[in-house]
């Protein structure tokens, strides 16, 4: 019996460590990107786009490659093929007319945006 509740204990220590490391993986995921919030919010609110109940915090970060497809968002087209970061969704699905922001890795600055639909 003192093998079996021993065993049980390990289980239990191990689900738990799995746990705290996987929200640790989450928050420090978090706090690499919140330069890149910061920047788009204050985009953001340098053109009024902030609403009630809508906040920097809701948005997400997603690292990926001005191609072809961003080349009509970009205000300058030779950033075309670096690595940006798209900044959305600011508390919502995109129907809360705050479009997308796109920051430029190299520079931190907006570089272009795409509009909601």
């Amino acid at each position: 019996m003192g093998c079996l509740t021993m065993s049980k204990n390990k289980g239990f220590y191990i689900i738990a460590l799995l746990i705290i490391g996987g929200f640790a993986l989450i928050l420090t995921s978090y706090i690499k990107d919140q330069p890149f919030r910061d920047i788009a919010w204050q985009y953001v609110e340098e053109n009024n786009w902030e609403q009630e109940g809508v906040g920097k915090w809701a948005s997400t970060v997603t690292p990926t490659i001005a191609g072809n497809d961003y080349s009509h968002h970009l205000y300058d087209p030779s950033f075309g093929g670096m690595e940006i970061y798209k900044v959305e969704s600011f508390g919502g699905d995109g129907a809360n007319g705050v479009p997308a922001i796109l920051i430029s890795k190299e520079t931190n600055e907006v570089v272009g945006i795409i509009p909601t639909e």
